[in-house]
């Protein structure tokens, strides 16, 4: 174990001791009090001093400071102009240092020129005050024996890799303690049956919750063992009989609490009939029937909640729901009755004297909300780790990052506008700060191209080709259109479909989104809903289907045909599901799901009456619903669940596992 304090503010007497005494071989020199200053400016950045040089890796050091709101890819992409400009050897260990936030810095290694094929890229620890330094403290105890064991230490794949394995660990001891319900109405038991998936959707739910941890959006006391002992009657973190943690403080956060608006949130009326207007309704927080599991009042209880703000999306919407408006079907088991309730043991969450629970567990890594790019790695747990856990339970291959294909769509619509643009669009594409040197004429093709596109994934696993062509056009939009960039992110989304025929894949795809929601958000509490904008709706631009299955050989048909009134009902259509993506309370997202209902019942029928297809056919489109994803489609027809009529302008072919 390195003798240096990773969690501490950056100083640079300690840092240097550091390099010197444990972690650069021996022929690493310094300058001490002569440290060069280098003479390079940049928009964001304050300072830039050379510590020293290291010969036998072939590196410098350096220490550079930067405005403490420069963005992650304005101070890498500076990094890389400094390395090119003021070291012979491409190659360098960096300290980044916010200027007036010292507590919070990361260190990085940056390579250049041959070191990464032509593409400078950056890898990095974050480190300081507030931040887990288990991976640095693992990977930097020990002196560097060359330049290949460098790059090792500053490889995610490890932190990736060793995050999995306990993930992987812990779900197996689970599937033998929870239990959840299964069944309708009064013929409802506890059952370990399906046990690995719900365990999964729990571990993506909380997965989620520790990333807005990041934004201060959950307070600590959720995940404090102290403060269970004050809120929950008799709670034993060890319990591998009590569940009152996961019913009384995890189910009240995941489906009253983040999904229900700060002024609504309220414990759901005590009534069994059904004409009390909480019957069914699953955005109430429930206690215990009988004894309750709280040791404070149920006000006390929701003021704890307060400071959390709204979050919406269908991550958090209970899957429990009313069959034929009657009897309730139990995925979730978020009930108050204790044989319908989802039992979940303290002890998976605390842990036990053999095993580790998911907090402290969870609690020995760094989580970012910020995506990796090729470009510029965080050796932390990112949103892409969720891709890296979906693999390993379920072997679902996950797919490449975006290739060319975003670039050949682009340069098709500027074929016509002259001939030299191939190398604009190069430098358009690439991690830098140079002029693309499009003309207005290019710059606008460009902008109505991307404006109008459409993509999909048909096998999109875990989200990881969509996530890297939504972040490759916000980067090429910032450079296009840098005066324009007021939730960008959500309005791209529209242009993005996802397909697989795994729930719990489209699930992961949808959670990745959501996380990059958050991440560009900036909480205020002087504001409503603390500054945050409610997250969107993304049922209807995901799917979980089987795409190697049609519908029909007239499939092609279902949305081409010109019959007026067809066309009439596909604008509805459209327009509701706009509508929804922006829904931000139940009761109108209801309202939307209902005359979505509605509306493609009457365009199947009128299909049916044109002869366009068959009444079996009708009725497999009318039963299908977009917004329960629990169950895969049994055909796929991307004109009839995306309410698309001239197809796809990108779609990425998928890939085959290599044995």
């Amino acid at each position: 174990m390195a003798s240096f304090d990773f969690g501490q503010a950056y100083k640079r007497s300690a840092f240097l001791q550091f390099l010197t005494g444990t972690f650069l071989p021996d022929d690493f020199r310094w300058a001490g009090g002569n440290s060069e200053t280098i003479a390079f400016s940049g928009e964001y950045t304050r300072r830039v001093t050379r510590l020293g040089t290291s010969l036998s890796l072939g590196l410098d050091v350096f220490e550079f400071i930067h405005a403490s709101d420069a963005s992650r890819t304005s101070t890498a992409q500076e990094a890389f102009r400094l390395l090119l400009r003021h070291s012979d050897k491409r190659l360098g260990l960096i300290v980044f240092v916010p200027e007036d936030k010292p507590a919070t810095y990361c260190f990085s290694l940056v390579r250049a020129g041959t070191f990464c094929a032509g593409k400078p890229c950056r890898s990095s620890f974050l480190l300081g005050e507030t931040r887990e330094t288990n991976a640095a403290e693992k990977a930097l105890a020990t002196k560097v024996s060359g330049v290949e064991d460098l790059f090792s230490r500053f490889a995610v794949d490890a932190v990736s890799r060793d995050f999995c394995q306990n993930i992987a660990a812990w779900h197996t001891w689970a599937v033998t303690l929870a239990r959840f319900p299964e069944g309708r109405g009064y013929h409802v038991i506890l059952t370990r049956n399906d046990n690995e998936q719900r365990l999964i959707r729990l571990i993506m739910r909380l997965m989620f919750v520790w990333f807005i941890r990041q934004k201060r959006l959950i307070p600590s006391w959720v995940f404090d063992k102290k403060e269970m002992e004050r809120i929950l009657n008799n709670f034993d973190a060890t319990s591998k009989t009590s569940g009152a943690y996961y019913n009384g403080i995890i189910q009240n956060l995941f489906f009253a609490t983040l999904n229900k608006h700060i002024a609504e949130r309220a414990f759901t009326n005590d009534s069994k009939s059904k004409q009390n207007p909480h019957y069914g309704i699953k955005t109430f927080y429930r206690d215990q029937k009988g004894e309750s599991l709280f040791a404070i009042s149920h006000a006390a209880f929701i003021d704890l909640f307060k400071t959390i703000p709204f979050i919406n999306s269908g991550l958090f919407e209970c899957l429990d729901n009313m069959v034929g408006g009657i009897s309730q079907r139990y995925i979730d088991g978020f009930s108050r009755e204790k044989d319908r309730a989802a039992f979940v043991p303290n002890a998976l969450f605390w842990g036990d004297d053999t095993h580790d629970g998911i907090i402290p567990l969870f609690s020995r890594y760094y989580f970012t909300l910020e995506e990796n790019t090729p470009q510029d790695i965080d050796i932390a747990i990112t949103p892409e780790i969720l891709g890296n856990v979906l693999e390993n339970f379920s072997g679902t291959f996950h797919p490449s990052r975006e290739s060319e294909s975003l670039k050949a769509y682009l340069w098709q619509k500027l074929k016509n506008t002259g001939a030299e643009y191939s190398k604009s669009l190069d430098t358009l594409f690439s991690y830098t700060d140079a002029p693309h040197g499009f003309s207005e004429e290019q710059t606008t093709v460009l902008l109505n191209a991307i404006d109008t596109c459409k993509i999909i994934d048909p096998a999109c696993g875990s989200g990881t080709f969509l996530m890297d062509i939504l972040n490759k056009l916000m980067f090429i939009l910032d450079k296009l259109d840098p005066d324009n960039k007021e939730r960008r992110e959500w309005y791209l989304i529209q242009r993005i479909y996802g397909v697989d025929i795994q729930p719990i894949a489209v699930e992961i795809s949808k959670l990745r989104f959501f996380i990059l929601f958050i991440a560009g958000q900036n909480p205020d509490k002087t504001r409503d809903n603390f500054g945050i904008c409610p997250l969107p709706n993304l049922e209807t631009q995901f799917a979980v289907a089987n795409t190697h299955t049609g519908i029909s050989k007239n499939s092609d048909k279902l949305f081409l045909l010109n019959a007026p009134l067809i066309q009439i009902k596909q604008r509805e259509l459209l327009e509701i599901r706009h509508r929804y993506f922006n829904a931000a309370n139940a009761k109108e997202k209801m309202l939307s799901r209902h005359s979505d209902r509605r509306i493609r019942t009457d365009i199947s029928a009128l299909m049916q009456e044109y002869r366009v297809i068959s009444p079996a056919v009708a009725k497999k489109l009318r039963e299908w619903d977009p917004y329960n994803q629990n169950i895969p489609a049994p055909f796929f027809d991307p004109s009839w669940m995306f309410c698309t009529r001239d197809g796809f302008d990108i779609t990425r072919v998928p890939q085959t596992r290599q044995p």
